[in-house]
């Protein structure tokens, strides 16, 4: 893998538009961690899947708070809405 090191956190509103845009960071950052165009498209739909699923059960004053990480090891994007985490890891 790359040597790229970054964390990323944001709070999302109750909208499922921000699901792409969850998908074009996670992408972009795999890519950075050294994957392949492939295999960051693919870790980025799985990630996309589970925001999009969330936000669109998530009520209009929740939230969803999603980190995307890498420090020395594999790319990490948490996901949380407050009752429930759930973690994906991108390996090399």
């Amino acid at each position: 893998m790359h040597a790229s090191r970054f964390d990323l956190h944001m709070i999302l509103p109750a909208d499922v538009r921000f699901a792409r845009m969850v998908r074009d960071v996670t992408a972009h950052g795999a890519r950075q961690a050294g994957s392949s165009e492939r295999d960051a498209a693919a870790f980025a739909g799985r990630v996309e899947q589970i925001v999009r699923e969330r936000l669109t059960g998530a009520t209009r004053t929740g939230t969803l708070s999603v980190a995307v990480r890498r420090s020395t090891g594999p790319m990490e994007v948490s996901i949380s809405d407050g009752r429930r985490t759930w973690a994906l890891r991108l390996e090399g």
